[in-house]
């Protein structure tokens, strides 16, 4: 820290805190207790529930209103879980909360960023978000703007010159005053102009949405064209009110709206108990439908802490240890390779006076500096400045060229750069991580490396790996890059830029890949925040963190496989229990619109669906979402549910117009509404059973749980839930049109299988 940097002192802090002169985060990150009630409370179902309910016991049938009962359960089910879920994740965000690092009183000291008062001094380093504006006011720093202003180029910020919130260090070390706090930042203003910020939109969600949405729309008119309908019977108030009623609740995806609203919450719930921390829920979809993994290589596959195993002199004239010790003590870069340089020369008595410096960043892939005894230096990759000839080193060892120079280091001349030296470090792999690509690999996704090392080194690491593939492309040799080819050709980049990473992440996308990004530098920020789902590690830099959706926040690269397993379990189970609700939803609605039309009551009651719903839906989807699914889901979300629903919802409706024709030739009115219930429960098992496979001894367990349940009801409790008893006869055409209904489940199914592309 410079002498003539002192900060504030404690009372002039104070004193801008009594002002109100205090940064605050403007952005809300999570819902508040009041909104999760209001969400789950208020919705246009929960509504028209409570009003159907009403009606019902306005007419006098108390017994058909008890569905309101499974509506509240529903309803306290997402709010406990989702305040719970709250709870657990702000308090597990506070590990990760970002911090930085002030001068007050002349000292050093770490603070949160909601504690960063107006004209506090900042210290800067590489890898740190810029939390609050701030104006430079010493050291060039190289900055990258482009999570704020879309500028991907790094700007070289000198003293005077403002840093805007958002923005992240590239590199270099220097100190700046906070101009702005609060709403006045940069960030804060372009969330204030935004109409909606919502870092929690997912496709599968937003389809799910869309069709309650659908439904939303159509059940009101149908519901009074269809009450009109049933009225024009007998004219009786009383059965015209519970039929249309049976009819609106069967239609209502009640525990959908549940399942889209808590599902990703409860996921990251689950991940939180294995210290891992999701930032943004739309990632847990995204996560379940990954197909390429991308990696950097340092600090991801690899520790942190390089160590330097050689230096070797080029020419004996030159003392290179003096070189590298007065380098590394000048430089203000801060990243890996200078840091493992400054400790190897920590008690080297150092005298150079240095004269300017470049920068090293992730684009050049060097730096440079020039001292007052007219001494000018450049080190970086050998591939950027002047090659050498260091076959013998690149399968063992990552390699920093050093060079002297004739010119001004602001105006590269690669002629007159002439070799010195050689840094020969090396990385070692992190404990689990040849375990881990290999279960990636067995879990049919394919794998990216993308590094700015050199090729040789990088494809010794992925032999070390034991990666099945090493199809190599150096990126510092190719010119007009062809990103779409290459993203097939290979998979282990080599001198990579950060805006080529950026490239890299988007070819893959435009290749209808979902691509998953893990890394923990600044270098790798721009691919992380464009990736589908991106991982990063407690121990990353924080711009890193903020960039990414999950956060490991033991550093434990194990669980890496918990994210991909809970990913793939909570949407393989979502699948499955869309397909119950979806299934009722459309048989209902095609009912409805079928009864309008003829002139013959509603066979259901409201009670008999209650029944129905409990059975068949409610708790097969409750309990199957416990079922380990590791599977990897079908790309289409949608078209797989609609597979799963259409065949046994479509043939239930055939059943119904088939028992209502036949009622036009035999009286079996008294008996219909139970008939018509045995076939909805056929084909609510048909389902069951189809979503249910492969059967192992839980899904048996469960399947054989749900018979009996149902057996037990409508023998034991017919009486309640108004399903009497029916004749033999009437028991055998039940049973022949259950039998002809797994032969059109089984046709329909496979010609949807076969004409609608997965």
């Amino acid at each position: 820290m410079k002498d003539n940097i002192k900060g504030l002192t404690d009372e002039e802090v104070l004193e801008r805190v009594n002002k109100g002169l205090k940064n605050y985060e403007v952005k809300v990150k999570s819902k508040s207790i009041k909104k999760i009630l209001k969400d789950n409370c208020i919705t246009v179902f929960n509504i028209l529930n409570v009003c159907l309910s009403l009606s019902v016991f306005l007419v006098g049938s108390i017994k058909n209103g008890l569905f309101i009962g499974f509506v509240f359960v529903n309803t306290i089910i997402g709010i406990v879980e989702e305040i719970k879920a709250k709870i657990t994740l702000e308090k597990i965000k506070i590990l990760v909360k970002n911090t930085a690092i002030v001068i007050r009183n002349g000292k050093e000291q770490e603070v949160d960023a909601n504690d960063i008062v107006l004209d506090d001094v900042i210290k800067y380093t590489s890898g740190v978000q810029v939390l609050v504006d701030s104006k430079c006011l010493d050291n060039n720093l190289l900055v990258n703007e482009s999570l704020v202003t879309g500028e991907s180029e790094p700007i070289t910020k000198r003293k005077g010159d403002i840093l805007l919130s958002g923005s992240f260090i590239v590199s270099g070390v220097g100190y700046a005053k906070v101009v702005n706090v609060g709403k006045d930042n940069y960030t804060s203003k372009i969330y204030n102009t935004a109409s909606t910020i919502d870092n929690n939109n997912s496709i599968i969600v937003d389809s799910i949405k869309k069709f309650i949405k659908f439904i939303s729309i159509i059940i009101i008119p149908i519901g009074l064209i269809l009450f009109h309908s049933q009225y024009q019977i007998d004219h009786d108030l009383q059965s015209s009110v519970v039929n249309t009623t049976a009819a609106l609740v069967s239609m209502i995806p009640d525990g959908l709206v549940l399942l889209s609203s808590t599902v990703f919450v409860i996921s990251a719930l689950k991940l939180a108990r294995k210290h891992v921390l999701v930032q943004e829920l739309n990632c847990i979809d995204s996560l379940a439908a990954i197909d390429v993994f991308c990696f950097d290589k340092t600090g991801t596959l690899t520790n942190n802490n390089m160590k330097l195993e050689r230096v070797i002199a080029l020419d004996k004239k030159y003392n290179l240890d003096e070189i590298l010790a007065n380098y590394a003590y000048s430089s203000n870069d801060n990243n890996a390779t200078m840091d493992c340089l400054k400790e190897y020369y920590k008690n080297y008595n150092c005298r150079f006076k240095k004269d300017d410096e470049l920068l090293f960043n992730s684009i050049n892939k060097y730096s440079a500096i020039s001292f007052k005894n007219n001494k000018k230096y450049f080190m970086g990759a050998k591939e950027v400045l002047k090659d050498i000839d260091t076959r013998k080193y690149d399968d063992l060892y990552r390699i920093v060229a050093v060079y002297e120079y004739e010119d001004d280091i602001r105006k590269l001349n690669k002629d007159k750069l002439k070799p010195i030296g050689l840094v020969l470090l090396n990385d070692t792999l992190k404990e689990n991580a040849k375990e881990i690509i290999r279960h990636i690999t067995e879990s049919n996704l394919d794998i990216k490396l993308i590094s700015g090392d050199s090729m040789p080194f990088l494809k010794s690491i992925a032999k070390r790996l034991e990666l099945d593939r090493i199809d190599c492309i150096d990126l510092s040799n190719e010119e007009n890059i062809d990103y779409d080819l290459i993203v097939d050709k290979y998979n282990i980049f080599a001198r990579v830029t950060p805006e080529e990473k950026l490239e890299i992440i988007k070819a893959l996308k435009r290749k209808k890949h979902r691509v998953a990004m893990v890394g923990d530098g600044v270098n790798d920020i721009l691919a992380l925040k464009e990736a589908d789902a991106s991982i990063s590690f407690k121990s990353a830099k924080n711009a890193a963190r903020n960039a990414s959706k999950v956060i490991l926040l033991n550093d434990d690269f194990e669980n890496v496989i918990h994210v991909i397993n809970e990913g793939r379990k909570s949407m393989n189970n979502m699948c499955r229990s869309a397909s119950l609700f979806i299934n009722k939803t459309i048989y209902s609605t095609l009912l409805a619109l079928l009864f309008v039309f003829i002139k013959t009551p509603y066979p259901f009651k409201p009670i008999q669906f209650t029944l129905s719903n409990f059975i068949l839906i409610g708790t097969p989807s409750f309990l199957l979402a416990f079922i380990p699914n590791n599977f990897k889901p079908k790309k289409n979300f949608i078209k797989e549910i609609l597979v799963n629903s259409i065949p046994t919802a479509l043939v239930f409706f055939l059943n119904i117009v088939v028992v209502v024709i036949t009622s036009q030739f035999y009286d079996i009115s008294e008996h219909m509404s139970t008939m018509c219930f045995y076939l909805l429960s056929f084909n609510g098992f048909l389902l069951i059973f189809k979503i249910c496979r492969p059967f192992n001894v839980y899904t048996t367990s469960l399947f054989v749980f749900l018979l009996a349940l149902f057996f037990l009801s409508v023998n034991y409790a017919n009486n309640i839930f108004d399903i009497p008893f029916i004749p033999t006869r009437h028991f055998l055409f039940v049973i022949i049109i259950c039998l002809i209904d797994i032969c059109l489940v089984h046709i329909i199914n496979s010609f949807l299988q076969n004409n609608i592309k997965q």
